[in-house]
């Protein structure tokens, strides 16, 4: 699983950069509501690689541009799509990479 697509990084155009979810971490947090209630709360943390284009992540996949790291609130419903899935729907819904492409 990946995404693919043009993106500007450090003011150069990527023309078929290569996204890669390295990692994907789902915790939840004990907090209070405003009525003081005990709530938990889901998140997720995900690692992502960029890569010049898929073949230079097939080639060698230590060698990557850069990383990022993003946080998101995931579903956990029983029809949810799984955590993976659902980091790279949640990276397609940032303005960097709504273009891109599932592969």
């Amino acid at each position: 699983m990946a995404i693919t697509g043009s993106m500007t990084y450090k003011g150069l155009t990527i023309s078929a950069a290569y996204l890669r979810v390295m990692d994907a971490n789902t915790h939840t947090n004990d907090s209070t509501d405003d009525n003081g209630d005990a709530v938990k709360t889901l998140n997720s943390n995900i690692r992502v690689r960029v890569y010049v284009d898929a073949a230079a992540k097939a080639a060698a996949a230590n060698v990557y541009i850069d990383e990022f790291y993003y946080t998101f609130t995931p579903t956990a419903d029983a029809d949810s799509k799984n955590i993976l899935e659902q980091a790279y729907v949640h990276l397609k819904t940032l303005a960097a990479y709504n273009e891109m492409t599932d592969i």
